[in-house]
This record gives structure tokens, sequence and C-alpha cells, in this order.
């Protein structure tokens, strides 16, 4: 089964839904579209491969998303989201009709390819994001312990887990 491990910097999420109104989150969900439509951006691929896929979210809006996508073993892809918005009215066009038009100062998807990035199957996994207080007590934790902060998050997790196992029984 295909795993997709979405990552994104929590900054960038934040400048993004100030001036989108986006999350990255929100915006991941368009590779549940079997409709899709992916764009390699040769603009921004000077330092590592950038895509551009427009797709419906789970709510059913049309997002044009930029991102990467790096395969990290056979069932694990990871996908980093840049920037998300809203789709433009020509871009909501091409999505419906994948017709050819000419565009200016948005993304021309006429010559995408519809659902290369959707997997039926596919397992999504987010990132989750520490309030900046908690990072800091956690990472000076970690630290003192001599481990990565997201093992002693995941050790934490899991001593938490069994005792609520223990109390619910």
């Amino acid at each position: 089964m295909l795993h997709y491990e979405f990552d994104w910097d929590n900054k960038k999420e934040k400048a993004n839904i100030h001036k989108h109104g986006v999350t990255f989150k929100k915006a991941a969900t368009i590779f549940y579209d079997p409709n899709q439509l992916s764009l390699y951006d040769e603009d921004h691929s000077q330092d590592e491969d950038r895509w551009i896929t427009i797709g419906l979210d789970r709510s059913g809006i049309l997002q044009v998303v930029v991102h990467t996508l790096v395969p990290i073993a056979e069932e694990l892809i990871r996908i980093r989201i840049i920037s998300a918005r809203k789709a433009e009215p020509d871009e909501q066009a091409q999505y419906q009709e994948h017709k050819i038009t000419e565009m200016k100062e948005k993304y021309d998807f006429s010559k995408a390819e519809r659902g290369k990035f959707y997997h039926p199957q596919a397992v999504f996994s987010f990132p989750i994001h520490l309030d900046p207080d908690v990072e800091a007590f956690v990472t000076r934790l970690a630290e003192q312990k001599n481990m990565e902060v997201d093992e002693l998050v995941n050790e934490w997790l899991r001593a938490t887990m069994k005792m609520l196992e223990i109390v619910q029984d």
C-alpha cells in the first residue's frame, strides 16, 4: 500500500494562510482527487523537482498546490507543500475541460497529466507542529537524554497510550 508522507514549513503555511486563506493540510487533500492535473514547474526546479497540481480538496474547493514529490522507499512518498491557493477561473475551466487556453500570470494546465499523483489506496500522514513553548521544552529534554525530539515525543505518546488502555480496561 502506498503511503504519502506530507511535510511543510510551519512559517510558510502561516504566511500562506494569511495571503491565500488555505491551510497546507487542506491543500494536501487534493491528492485524493483522481482528476487532479499535475504540471512540472520548470521555472522553479533548479534546486529540486517541483510540481504544480490542481485538484479538488476534500471540501470540494479547487486548489492549486506547488509541491515536491520524492520517493523515499518503494511504497513511501514524501510530499512537501510549498504554497497553495484557490484556483483562478481560467484554471477552473482547464480542470473541468482540460482545454488549451492562453494564461497570463497563472499556471497553464493544458499540458498537465491527469491523476499523476493519485493512488486510491494511498495512506496520508501529516506533520504535527508543536507550539514554540512546547517545542523548546521537548527539545531541551531530548538534548539532555541524547535523543531526537520525535523519538522522545513518540516515547511519551506510547506511554500515555498504555496508561489509557489500562484505565479503560
